[in-house]
Parts: C-alpha cells; structure tokens; sequence
C-alpha cells in the first residue's frame, strides 16, 4: 500500500503535477488542431518529466561522482582515527570548499549554518585532522545579500568538533569556485604549503579540480558528500515516476558539465 501511495504522490506535487498539466495542455491543444503549438509544450513535458527520473539523473551524476576515488590512505587513516593515534601523509594541508550557508538559523547556540552537503565535508576534514594533526584551510566567502559566509561559519564549527583555532585557516572572500581557486592559491603560499588534499562534493570534484590546477595547485582529491547510490535496484515508484530529489540532481550535473566546458574553454 505505501508505495501505492507515493507512486500517486509522485504525481500530485511539484515536478510530477506541472508534468501532467504540460502533458495535458499539448494533447488538448492537439485535439483542437491548434497548428504545431502543441509540440513544444509537449517537449517540455517530457523533458521535465526525463530530467526528474532516477535512470536519468543516474546517468548524469555517476560518471561526475566516480571521477575521483578515496585515496589509497584511506584505511590507514580510519584505523589511526580509531586508535587515537596520527599517521604521516603526502599532504601539508586540507581544503574544504565552500557549498552554500544558510543565514540567521540556530546552529548549536550560535546563528548561521552551512548546507548540507558542505557540513559533510567538514566532518570528513574533522576526521581528517585527528588522523592526520594537518590544518585545515576552508574556501568560501558571502554568495549573496542575504546569505552568509561559508568560510567563517566553517571555521566556528571545526573548532567546535575539537579543530584547535591556530590549526584553522579562512579564505572568506571567493564567490564562485574559480575565485576559490584563485584566492586560495596566495593564501596557501603565504604558510608554505604545496600539497593540498583538496575535499569537494563528489559531484563537484572534477570541476574543483580543474579549477585548482589551472591555478597551479596540484591537489589529491577526496570526494565527499555523494549525491547518487553507486547501484539501484528498479523500482516503478522511483524509476518511472518524477522526482524533485532527481531533478535537482540533473540540474546540478548539467551545472558541472556546463562549468567543466567553460573552464576549459577560458571561459571563466
């Protein structure tokens, strides 16, 4: 019964009702021989509808997400982390970039908090450092108006999960992930650090990276954060009908493809 219940909610909200208004809309307006007006409005359904399904965002966000894989390190790491202990790395410094900030929300007596998928990356830079004793460099300034600085919002929470405050460094000026690239690079020379480990959103790593290395920072990347399971089982509630979850994930792939092709092109 419950999955009777959210195939048909599937349907009801956002994307899934405006799919069926367009689709709607395109065979009415087919039936009263409204000349080819019913074709694009046809195409946006469908699009939409495409762009909101598991399979395809699958295929969108997967070959992002498997760009980078964990270091070899990893385990070693885990195992000093669980020990209490520190190992030695190939890595002078963590950077953390920066993944969006909400304004003036409580966070654990104080105001602001990052999103969810940057408060992803900071736990994996917390566990970082008390495997590894490196600092921890965050990347992220003020996007809009109204929103908050990522890097200083970074930086209370780390010092909060036991990252001691001289262990800490903020870059709070950058905007884009070009600027985060672009200003990080100063900022790391400035304390004599060469080989960052760089901690990105999976879906965003490739991009990331490519930022870094225009600037001639060479980075280890460790991805963090993943949007997509690695396998899934079909499913008709999940893979036939619209979902908002899905929708975002195509978008924000497409966003990387677009990025990674202007970055490329010199075009940022």
């Amino acid at each position: 019964m419950i999955f009777v219940v959210k195939f048909f909610c599937s349907w009801l909200f956002p994307p899934g009702c405006i799919v069926l208004l367009l689709l709607f809309t395109a065979f009415r307006l087919a039936r009263k021989g409204r000349s080819k007006a019913w074709c694009p409005v046809l195409a946006a359904g469908l699009l939409l509808w495409g762009l909101s399904l598991r399979p395809v965002a699958g295929l969108l966000v997967r070959p992002l997400e498997a760009s980078f894989a964990e270091p070899p390190q990893a385990q070693a790491l885990k195992e000093a982390l669980a020990s209490g202990r520190t190992i030695a790395v190939p890595w002078d410094v963590i950077v953390v970039l920066g993944a969006g900030a909400v304004l003036g929300v409580p966070d654990f007596g104080s105001l602001d908090q990052t999103s969810g998928i940057m408060a992803k990356s900071l736990l994996l830079a917390a566990r970082l450092h008390r495997a590894t004793g490196l600092p921890v460099a965050v990347a992220g300034g003020r996007v809009f108006g109204d929103s908050a600085c990522e890097a200083d919002i970074a930086v209370r929470q780390l010092a909060e999960l036991g990252v001691p405050r001289d262990k800490l460094l903020a870059e709070g000026q950058s905007r884009t992930t070009v600027e985060n690239a672009r200003n990080m690079r100063p900022l790391l020379a400035a304390h004599g650090f060469q080989r960052p480990l760089l901690i990105a959103a999976a879906l965003h790593a490739p991009r990331a990276e490519l930022a870094f290395r225009r600037e001639g920072l060479s980075c280890t990347v460790w991805p963090a954060s993943f949007r997509f399971p690695a396998r899934t089982a079909f499913s008709a509630v999940q893979d036939l009908t619209p979902q908002a979850a899905c929708l975002e994930d195509s978008a924000s792939a497409l966003k990387e493809y677009l990025g990674a092709f202007a970055l490329r092109r010199g075009l940022q």
